[in-house]
């Protein structure tokens, strides 16, 4: 299982991201009492995103042929496959 739940946006991994993590343990534990798991990887870091939440996708230069799939934040494992697959149809 997968959890994820806080988005912030700073310049470096905020000091309560330990609170924030063992936040996220409880609740899953809570949701599923009965099961007996264990946490096997605990991470915190840096994912890009725009300000305004939109993907930046497409070339970075009108006459460039680097393009660019970044900007998703915090639903990157989401969104990344579909904006992946739009921008390889008009490649």
């Amino acid at each position: 299982v997968r959890i994820a739940g806080h988005l912030d946006l700073a310049a470096e991994c905020p000091p309560w991201a330990d609170e924030r993590l063992d936040h996220l343990e409880g609740v899953l534990r809570g949701l599923f009492p009965r099961h007996r798991f264990e946490v096997r990887d605990r991470w915190c870091g840096f994912r890009t995103a725009t300000l305004c939440g939109v993907p930046w996708v497409g070339p970075v230069h009108p006459w460039s042929n680097l393009f660019c799939n970044t900007g998703h934040g915090r639903v990157g494992m989401t969104l990344s496959t579909g904006t992946a697959s739009w921008l390889a149809e008009r490649l």
